[in-house]
């Protein structure tokens, strides 16, 4: 297939207020523009990926402003540009997902129609299309599984928030509260093979409401040490994204179109299978393989597949040694 060389991205998530008190608009959009630019500044070679559900408020004026900054990077890096990608999980089909912004459906296409990628969260297990089709638990549930979604995939949770829980779930403070306390579903596993153990920051942006809020202080999550204010101090907390950057400029280095197309020809095997391979895969699936292919070919020009498949596979016999001995210990 016609497969091509791809970089690792880092990946900026999204939270928010829908009704942002418009004095606050700009204020949000010029400080998530500052997160795009930083991390563009210090991590040169690598795309970024937003994930929003662009809903009203926050998830469209971080789409927006990252739209502006894909345009801008487009003149001096067309090649990483290329690929900053705006991703959107929303949490119901979409004509459903409509009902709830009647007066700015078309802002919500047009910003769909530049998505690299949209789909809406499975119905959760035990819910129906009809139980989620008015407002209620069962909508909130699907709001809760796009925010969970987002918590869990990227690499920094932008909150645009006035700080104040309303007990509301799928709502900010549930989605920062998963982001900071799950940690058994909030792994950054998305990037695992790269990672070393490391904190999921959160970067407030501090913004008032269009109307009051009836919360209290978000008090466990406010005193958090992964809860940041700053670009700065997000950034910081994320030395191992440098860890990206390198590959992504060894792959520019030396993964030569030679060595790529190799490389996929031997993962893929024979030209018959290549072609079923391309006429079925996904999205998806295309950007897993051009990453496998794109990692096996430093890997083959560094010498070091080989090495690396050992340590893999002693590993997972270790592994399965822990546990059929726990399971042994457990269950005689």
């Amino acid at each position: 297939p016609d497969l091509r060389v791809r970089p690792l991205p880092i990946t900026i998530g999204v939270t928010g207020h829908i009704d942002i008190d418009p004095a606050d608009e700009s204020l949000a959009e010029r400080e998530v523009r500052r997160l795009f630019d930083s991390i563009s500044d210090r991590y040169p070679s690598t795309p970024i990926r937003l994930l929003s559900s662009l809903a009203e408020g926050s998830d469209r004026i971080a789409a927006k402003a990252f739209l502006a900054f894909r345009d801008n990077l487009e003149g001096s890096r067309p090649e990483v540009a290329r690929l900053c990608e705006l991703i959107a999980p929303i949490p119901l089909p979409e004509r459903l997902y409509e009902t709830d912004f009647p007066q700015s459906v078309q802002e919500f296409r047009r910003l769909l129609g530049c998505a690299a990628e949209a789909f809406p969260l499975p119905v959760r297990h035990g819910l129906s299309l009809e139980k989620i089709s008015s407002d209620g638990p069962a909508r909130n549930a699907q709001y809760q599984d796009a925010s969970r979604y987002i918590a869990s995939h990227c690499d920094i949770l932008v909150a645009m928030w006035d700080g104040m829980d309303v007990g509301k779930t799928g709502g900010t403070s549930d989605t920062v509260r998963i982001r900071l306390l799950d940690e058994d579903r909030v792994s950054r596993s998305h990037l695992a093979p790269l990672m070393r153990p490391s904190a999921n920051p959160v970067l407030h942006i501090t913004i008032g409401r269009s109307r009051p809020s009836a919360g209290t202080p978000a008090a466990d999550i406010l005193a958090h040490p992964h809860y940041c204010t700053s670009t700065q101090g997000a950034l910081d907390l994320l030395d191992d994204l440098r860890a990206i950057d390198d590959f992504n400029i060894s792959v520019a280095s030396f993964v030569s179109p030679e060595l790529f197309k190799r490389q996929a020809s031997y993962a893929i095997g024979n030209p018959q299978l290549a072609a079923r391979v391309e006429s079925r895969m996904s999205r998806p699936q295309r950007i897993c393989l051009e990453l496998f292919v794109t990692a096996d070919a430093l890997a083959v020009f560094f010498g070091r597949r080989w090495r690396l498949m050992t340590y893999v596979i002693y590993g997972l016999g270790l592994r399965s040694e822990e546990h059929t001995s726990e399971l042994q210990s457990r269950f005689g």
